[in-house]
């Protein structure tokens, strides 16, 4: 949800996030942008969201650790995860290379072009930290020393983190996934395109029947697709300040049509949805979703 207009009634997000877990969603997600999108502090965020709804997983999608400085991080991280009694998913990412995000990297002091680098090797801090004590680390963004991290998670080992390699789709992009984190959470790739990946993910993990695959949606339920669509570019130009591409979004328009949408992805291998749903009337999206979507999907 996007509070509008300098709106600052936060009842509106814990509203919105109790009806959809009354509604039967599992779990709930949030953004993250300090600067290049209209969003909330997520962590802080996340937070009240957990103590509003005690039954759902809380996760990011996604995160831009790159922004943030190691072990600050792992700490907000792990506090959340114990306010959460558990129930914390990282899905983290680069940024683009857009101008938006080097706009926003520059004005958080980050050097744009160590955006990967430092993504990477916070990933590899945050877990050493969640899961070891006396942590000592030399890389290209970040040396530690000897650093404790206490309280741990309340997850063994720390929250899953899953990296959003999305596109262009590249083999370090790939090998990274596989190596460093819990699963993989992209967007904006056709059916055939994550089943293709998510195989070569699989292939290069050493814990391949661990690893989580999931797929960050933007829909839009409506009889009329010509409205989806349209109520669509109209939601996702506000947000970006750009003509989005809605051939990689969506499936959007009659709930036949989005359940058959979405379980491609779910015979492509995805098997973790977040869902954004690009109206401003959310209650409704998530009302339609469930009463006229979910009944036709594979689980």
């Amino acid at each position: 949800m996007v509070l509008q207009g300098g709106d600052s009634d936060f009842s509106k997000i814990l509203d919105l996030a109790r009806h959809a877990e009354r509604s039967g969603f599992t779990s709930l997600w949030v953004g993250d942008s300090v600067l290049a999108k209209p969003r909330l502090e997520p962590m802080t965020t996340l937070a009240a969201v957990a103590a509003a709804c005690p039954k759902s997983i809380i996760g990011t999608a996604v995160l831009l650790p790159a922004l943030r400085q190691p072990v600050v991080l792992a700490h907000a991280l792990s506090t959340l995860d114990i306010i959460s009694d558990g129930r914390l998913i990282v899905g983290v990412g680069n940024g683009g290379p857009f101008d938006i995000y080097k706009k926003e990297f520059a004005g958080c002091g980050i050097p744009f072009k160590q955006r990967i680098s430092r993504t990477n090797e916070t990933v590899q801090v945050l877990k050493r930290l969640w899961s070891e004590d006396h942590v000592n680390f030399s890389g290209k963004t970040c040396t530690l020393e000897d650093v404790s991290l206490s309280p741990k998670p309340k997850t063994r080992g720390g929250p899953k983190v899953l990296m959003s390699a999305g596109l262009p789709l590249t083999d370090a992009s790939i090998a990274n996934v596989a190596a460093i984190s819990d699963g993989w959470m992209t967007a904006q790739v056709f059916p055939s395109e994550f089943k293709e990946t998510w195989s070569r993910i699989k292939s290069l993990s050493q814990k391949s029947e661990e690893i989580i695959p999931s797929l960050y949606m933007t829909i839009n339920v409506n009889k009329d697709e010509a409205t989806a669509r349209s109520e669509t570019d109209d939601y996702l130009q506000k947000y970006y300040g750009a003509p989005p591409h809605l051939d990689r979004w969506g499936p959007f328009g009659h709930p036949t049509a989005v359940a058959e949408g979405i379980n491609r992805y779910f015979d492509a291998g995805v098997r973790l949805f977040s869902i954004r749903f690009s109206s401003f009337d959310q209650e409704k999206q998530v009302t339609s979703f469930v009463e006229e979507v979910l009944p036709h999907l594979k689980r």
